[in-house]
């Protein structure tokens, strides 16, 4: 599909930084990383409980198909987002991969580490309502910013900004009120909205280009639903 397509280097990017962030741990780092284990903690519980009914995951409507390959586009490439906010999680004591640090400063904190011959610089600060971080790599003597954002301290919205060549390509934002959970993706002028109940399943994805909205995706708790095409008056149902 056309909107997956131009989401896909977005994807790529994420999962490729992701695989790298793997490397070993510092046992000093995991006594002082409560800071970053904080950072998108609930939006990351949050993502990972937006679910669709199961009877519309199984359907052979290829609407519904259409659905449920944007939800999971949508869904991964949040998720892929928020593992990079995660300091590695295979931790280890060893002296070999003492490749790790991290440096305290007044409400904020920046953690180094090295895999691949690649480092990665990942700065969080701590104000009044909220958390900040960006996140920077070093290869060949070349440092480039892969992202940067904000998290509001009550876990109601969060946003970050995707970088390539340090040239902004895209946007993600999240929002969570109750069982309630949306997240919006900017990119080359498309931009998805998805929002679900993670209570009930029931929720909508939203396709915009150039601010226009062209394609809308609703689906109830039972898995029925409901597709329309704004640029040909089209709608279809599952």
């Amino acid at each position: 599909m056309k909107t997956l397509n131009k989401l896909s280097y977005l994807l790529i990017l994420v999962i490729s930084f992701s695989l790298i962030s793997c490397g070993g741990n510092d046992e000093n780092v995991q006594e002082e990383e409560q800071l970053s284990s904080v950072v998108m903690k609930d939006f990351k519980e949050k993502v990972s409980a937006m679910q669709l009914p199961s009877t519309m995951q199984n359907s052979s409507n290829q609407y519904a198909q259409q659905a449920n390959a944007q939800f999971n586009a949508v869904k991964g490439l949040s998720q892929g987002y928020i593992t990079l906010l995660t300091i590695p999680a295979t931790a280890t004591s060893s002296s070999v991969n003492d490749n790790l640090q991290a440096k305290s400063a007044s409400n904020s904190k920046t953690y180094t580490w090295t895999a691949n011959g690649v480092t990665i610089k990942y700065i969080i600060s701590e104000s009044s309502d909220r958390y900040t971080f960006s996140y920077t790599t070093t290869y060949n003597g070349t440092s480039t910013k892969l992202m940067d954002g904000y998290q509001l301290k009550n876990g109601s919205y969060a946003e970050a900004k995707l970088y390539d060549n340090n040239t902004v390509v895209g946007t993600l934002k999240w929002w969570v009120n109750g069982d309630v959970a949306k997240i919006e993706i900017n990119s080359d002028n498309i931009k998805l909205v998805l929002e679900t109940n993670t209570k009930n399943k029931s929720g909508f994805i939203k396709v915009y280009e150039y601010s226009n909205l062209v394609e809308e995706f609703i689906w109830n708790t039972d898995g029925s639903g409901t597709y329309k095409n704004y640029n040909t008056n089209e709608t279809h149902s599952w």
